[in-house]
């Protein structure tokens, strides 16, 4: 991946990073929102691969609020994800690893964009 291409990857939120792609949150944000406000037709459909959805969400969750966001809605659906709890603690675990490094690392990660890569 050349540096152009690093660039339109990083989220856009650090100062003086081009603001050319939107934050991984964004990107799923269409089909976050179908799920959020069609969870009980969406089970009804798919009830074997409605914890997949779940999954699928906590791949995307880069600060606190989106994970705050993704726990409400899990426990408010618990009665659809009972019986995948520890299936998805594996997942929630590493969201939470991915919060930690983002607060670690995105900082220098900017820095460095800012200062090596042109638009």
């Amino acid at each position: 991946m050349d540096n152009t291409s690093i660039a339109t990857h990083c989220p856009n939120k650090a100062e003086g990073v081009p603001k050319t792609s939107k934050p991984r949150w964004q990107i799923i944000a269409p089909a976050k929102d179908f799920l959020f406000k069609n969870t009980d037709k969406i089970y009804k459909l798919s009830e074997y691969y409605f914890p997949e959805y779940v999954k699928y969400m906590y791949k995307y969750v880069m600060t606190d609020a989106e994970m705050k966001e993704i726990q409400e809605f899990v426990s408010k659906n618990n009665k659809y994800l009972k019986d995948s709890k520890t299936y998805l603690k594996e997942y929630e675990d590493a969201m939470k690893q991915n919060i930690i490094w983002q607060k670690d690392n995105y900082k220098e990660i900017a820095d460095y964009l800012t200062a090596n890569v042109k638009p």
